[in-house]
């Protein structure tokens, strides 16, 4: 839900309703940029401020926020990599497109 939110944000943001054929890198940036900004602001909310979780103590942590290493490094993965295989499948259904 986090993902999807944040790439309609970043596509609205940069009007690139014609993404993922234009603008792929603008687009791949603030959706990571949006999804890092969201997460970090949901981990201390949660964590620090409301007391809902707490991490366990093998958790590593970023020193200046105090949010899970993990959550961070999901963001810096796992959306690249989904964006990049749409960008690959739209590709793909264009290239099939016009060879019809």
């Amino acid at each position: 839900m986090i993902a999807l939110s944040s790439l309609g944000l970043a596509i609205l943001a940069l009007r690139r309703g014609d993404w993922p054929s234009h603008g792929f890198p603008a687009v791949l940036l603030a959706t990571t940029a949006i999804g890092v900004a969201y997460t970090l602001f949901s981990e201390w909310l949660n964590v620090e401020w409301r007391g809902a979780w707490t991490y366990a103590v093998a958790m590593p942590r970023l020193p200046l926020t105090g949010s899970g290493v993990t959550p961070m490094l999901q963001w810096l993965v796992l959306p690249p990599i989904r964006l990049f295989a749409a960008q690959r499948m739209a590709r793909q259904t264009t290239d099939f497109g016009a060879s019809s």
